[in-house]
């Protein structure tokens, strides 16, 4: 999982908001 970290540390600069949102609620699932 520590190397998934930056990976989805750069999805969430490249995302867009909607995306960051759902992102966002992914993580807090896990």
């Amino acid at each position: 999982m520590s190397k998934q970290k930056p990976f989805f540390s750069d999805l969430f600069v490249v995302m867009s908001e909607e995306n960051r949102i759902f992102a966002r609620n992914y993580k807090n699932s896990t």
